[in-house]
């Protein structure tokens, strides 16, 4: 028999064990932007607590709190997403060969 002096289970050991060799999930922006939208509406609609929610969407809490920090992460409103609308329409500035496009056509 093996005394445990440390008067931690076995248990407890293995599942410390578990998490720091599982594989970290990484997330994009958007993806991160969307979490945290859904995250509010659970909050919001079932008034529940940011753990709860967090835990009903199996995202770790600490990455929401990360996340709700951070000032980079892209808007998602009706506003921005007009926008975003825009530019991707946009076809660029006019080119300085327009002046000289049809005699260059021609020959």
């Amino acid at each position: 028999m093996i005394y445990n002096k440390g008067g931690k289970s076995n248990t407890q050991v293995a599942r410390k064990a578990a998490r720091m060799f599982a594989p970290r999930r990484s997330y994009s922006l958007r993806e991160k932007t969307l979490v945290l939208s859904l995250v509010e509406e659970k909050m919001k609609d079932e008034k529940i607590s940011l753990a709860r929610a967090a835990r009903a969407v199996n995202v770790p809490v600490c990455s929401i709190y990360r996340w709700r920090a951070n000032a980079s992460l892209p808007d998602l409103s009706d506003a921005s997403s007009a926008f975003a609308d825009k530019a991707k329409n946009h076809q660029g500035p006019e080119g300085f060969l327009e002046d000289i496009k049809e005699p260059l056509k021609n020959d």
